[in-house]
């Protein structure tokens, strides 16, 4: 192992450690306890990673939606705009004299605004249940965890110097003391 790989991996040393030692004892603990362990806490981040994408990506497509939507009503007014134009002259009428356009007040249709969809429509869980032979949401999960395993080859493919194996063992005191 070398400084930087320990360095990019200091966090999970960190919880390593934590695993290892509680309350200032050390624990008996083997080396595959502490490994599900951290990998655990990190299929966890990874889940809720996946789920906050998830909103933001539902989140833009609402926005999408949304803003097709106000484009249509625009296009829509300015149709309704340019029909109620007036001719700019009055056929043979040489007087110079044109009535001013009156103000009509917009149907009550023009003042709703849109309301957002119906959340009671849209289930919550989108899933049919288990289907053989269907791959979908699993498998990018599966995927997505499959990250972990390229991190470990790159720092397992370092050349590592021979070190002899000596056990360690650390002792840890503390002192609380209080004022009078």
């Amino acid at each position: 192992m070398s400084e930087p790989a320990i360095l990019h991996h200091s966090f999970d040393l960190l919880c390593a450690f934590d695993e290892v030692v509680s309350l200032g004892y050390k624990e008996n603990v083997s080396l595959s306890q502490v490994r599900s362990v951290l990998e655990g806490e990190s299929h966890e981040e990874k889940i809720q990673d996946i789920i906050a994408r998830n909103k933001e990506a539902e989140a833009k497509e609402e926005l999408k939606r949304r803003a097709k939507q106000l484009e249509m009503q625009r296009r829509e007014q300015q149709k309704r705009a340019s029909g109620q134009g007036y001719p700019s002259s009055m056929g043979g009428m040489a007087g110079g004299y044109m009535p001013a356009p009156r103000y009509e007040t917009p149907a009550a249709s023009e003042y709703r605004t849109p309301s957002p969809a119906p959340t009671a429509s849209k289930p919550a869980f989108k899933g049919a249940g288990m289907k053989l032979g269907r791959k979908g949401k699993q498998s990018d999960l599966i995927s997505a965890l499959g990250g972990d395993a390229e991190v470990e080859s790159e720092v397992e493919a370092e050349p590592e110097p021979k070190v002899e194996a000596t056990e360690v063992s650390t002792d840890v005191l503390e002192k609380v003391e209080q004022e009078r």
